[in-house]
């Protein structure tokens, strides 16, 4: 066979890649009353473990208090309670991830940070029609995830919604 006939496949061909490269996200696992859940991870400053609470008077049931981040004060908001799961327990060894919002920083409550990882943007379906309520509002979809379940949230939109608006123009 002549040499100009021959076709030569290099795995490390750009096109190759290219055509191998599919579009994934990175995702912050965590766990709320058993059930996974994930957010972008770009959206999260820092995670840590929840020390000294202290409460604050007249709040909405779904501020749990305020701790100290680093000399800064932080309020720590309950998100089971926009998406209708049965309250967190403030007694449980809970973690927090920071976010910001609204130029400050906000402290979002969960009972486990499981891991970051990657999922393939192709992966994440729909919200089940079995969603209803303030989740589905609140979901971006979800994907299959150790066996079970990833509901893929879209924390940015709980932290804009109402009772948030409510609470940092004074009016909660």
């Amino acid at each position: 066979m002549p040499e100009e006939e021959k076709i030569l496949i290099d795995p490390d061909d750009l096109g190759y890649e290219s055509q191998e490269h599919k579009e994934s996200l990175r995702v912050l696992v965590f766990s709320l009353a058993k059930e996974h859940y994930g957010m972008d991870v770009a959206s999260a400053k820092e995670v840590f473990s929840l020390g000294s609470v202290t409460r604050v008077p007249n709040a909405p049931s779904f501020i749990k208090g305020v701790t100290n981040l680093h000399g800064q004060i932080i309020p720590l908001v309950d998100i089971s309670f926009f998406l209708g799961i049965i309250n967190i327990d403030m007694g449980a060894a809970l973690k927090v991830i920071v976010m910001e919002h609204q130029s400050s920083l906000i402290g979002i409550l969960v009972d486990k940070i499981e891991e970051a990882t990657q999922i393939l943007k192709e992966a994440i379906q729909p919200p089940l029609a079995t969603l209803k309520g303030r989740l589905l509002d609140f979901t971006i979809g979800q994907t299959e995830f150790r066996n079970g379940i990833l509901v893929y949230l879209d924390l940015k939109k709980i932290l804009n919604c109402d009772e948030m608006k409510k609470l940092k123009s004074g009016g909660a």
